[in-house]
């Protein structure tokens, strides 16, 4: 038992240590392409998804923090989640695995995936305040994102 959990400690460092998350730069007009689902909304509650006993902190590496999001304006949303008032999004518990968080109440504009009949984002996802955007991006993302992509 002592040796699995050294070994699991010694695989979670290299992956803290080595960079485990590691997000490219796009800045380029596509940036904003490839996403499932992009909507303007706020998160309003979040919880932790642990996986496995809660006494083993190597399960924490693997659990989501869970969110949930009032949708104010929806962008690109598949048939599935249309007309839906808020979206549960999920995303790594531990930024060393691509994991973000986002402050409650607050507007932003939300790049998500949906595999296995969940929605997930991460760290390299562009989701930005929405206030903190310029002109320009707020209107590539509402008016122009099905054009470019």
């Amino acid at each position: 038992m002592k040796s699995t959990f050294f070994v699991i400690s010694i695989i979670c460092a290299c992956v803290v240590r080595c960079g485990g998350c590691s997000c490219g730069q796009d800045n380029g007009p596509r940036r904003f392409c490839g996403y499932d689902i992009v909507f303007r909304g706020r998160a309003v509650s979040e919880y932790v998804d642990r996986q496995g006993p809660a006494d083993d902190p190597f399960y924490l590496l693997i659990s989501d923090r869970v969110y949930t999001v009032i949708v104010d304006q929806a962008i690109v949303m598949p048939d599935s989640f249309r007309g839906d008032k808020s979206i549960k999004i999920r995303t790594p518990v531990s930024g060393s695995v691509c994991g973000t968080t986002f402050p409650l109440f607050s507007s932003r504009v939300f790049f998500a995936s949906e595999y296995d009949g969940q929605v997930h984002t991460g760290l390299c996802d562009p989701n930005e305040p929405w206030d903190g955007l310029s002109h320009r991006d707020k209107a590539e993302i509402t008016e122009h994102l099905s054009e470019r992509c």
